[in-house]
């Protein structure tokens, strides 16, 4: 019997070959370095948040930092745009999409680029001024060159094979505790990782817990509430994203009993019905990526991962 074999699995290892045997060499921009944040899987892996982890480190030290991802189902993912410049939101979600307004919307003072070409849109992170890049959702973009892998590790549907994570700088677990990690996902690292890292160099696997970091409204994401408001309240979900029993542990350790769950596909709309608060729910709560789509003042959870403090701040390249 024959085993199938996912299309996107044997892309991966048509790249992976074309770039072993020197056929394919990845571009590098001059003048900045890049820290590419990815999976082995589509979806729900927590590359989002850690992107942002990462960001955040490198803006607190002083360097001159950008985001930039493909802006999946925005009008200007093939042209590309600049979504933020680190003061204001310049795209809407329809020409950004969710997770590019999502990073502006957290990362005051880091600039936030959109392109499906990730060397141009590099190039003109560096040319608005950055000087470390953070590439989310970056690994499988091999045309770019880059300074720092970084695999989060998820199940699900995958786009490589183990293997790949042989290529892995840094694997990060995003889990609601510490020691969830997939069994066989921990293979022999290189040692890349240089001291311009925000995480500590002698770590090569490292866990980082998804944690509750408070209660914002509407598409602004406008800070609320302390998540202490939910213990003990009976809470409705509404969310599209690609793993909902996630935000349904999450809710629940924090002291409140979900009484529905409305999920839909990934990066989708939520529908005005999906917004309806149930009969017997104190509230409705959804997440951060629901709600810059969403023009009305629904409650989101704010999340973060928690992950080591760097021993020393990122060096400018």
């Amino acid at each position: 019997m024959v085993r199938s074999v996912p299309v996107l699995t044997l892309l991966g290892r048509a790249v992976d070959l074309a770039h072993r045997t020197g056929l394919v060499r990845p571009v590098r921009v001059a003048g900045v370095r890049v820290i590419s944040v990815g999976a082995l899987t589509l979806g729900g892996a927590g590359k989002t948040p850690v992107a942002m982890a990462i960001a955040e480190a490198a803006r607190d030290a002083g360097l001159p930092t950008a985001v930039v991802l493909r802006g999946y189902r925005g009008l200007c993912e093939r042209t590309g745009a600049l979504v933020s410049d680190g003061e204001r939101l310049l795209t809407s979600v329809v020409e950004a999409g969710d997770e590019a307004v999502l990073h502006a919307r957290r990362l005051p003072g880091v600039l936030v680029r959109i392109g499906a070409d990730r060397v141009e849109a590099v190039r003109r992170a560096r040319h608005d001024g950055a000087r470390l890049v953070v590439l989310d959702d970056g690994f499988q973009h091999r045309r770019l060159a880059r300074d720092l892998d970084v695999v989060c590790l998820a199940p699900g549907l995958r786009r490589e094979t183990d293997a790949a994570l042989e290529r892995a700088d840094l694997l990060v677990t995003v889990g609601e505790a510490p020691g969830a990690r997939t069994p066989g996902e921990r293979p022999a690292l290189s040692s890349r990782l240089e001291d311009w890292s925000p995480f500590p160099a002698p770590a090569r696997t490292i866990d980082a817990p998804l944690v509750a970091a408070g209660i914002v409204r509407g598409p602004e994401l406008v800070p609320f509430a302390d998540v202490g408001m939910l213990r003990g309240a009976n809470v409705a979900l509404a969310c599209a994203i690609a793993r909902p029993e996630r935000f349904v542990r999450l809710v629940e350790r924090l002291g409140a009993r979900v009484v529905s769950l409305r999920a839909r596909r990934d990066h989708s709309t939520l529908d005005p019905r999906d917004l309806q608060t149930p009969r017997g729910a104190d509230l409705l709560l959804v997440t951060e990526k629901d709600a810059v789509k969403l023009d009305r003042g629904v409650l989101a959870l704010r999340v973060r991962v928690e992950v080591p403090s760097a021993a020393a701040p990122p060096r400018s390249p």
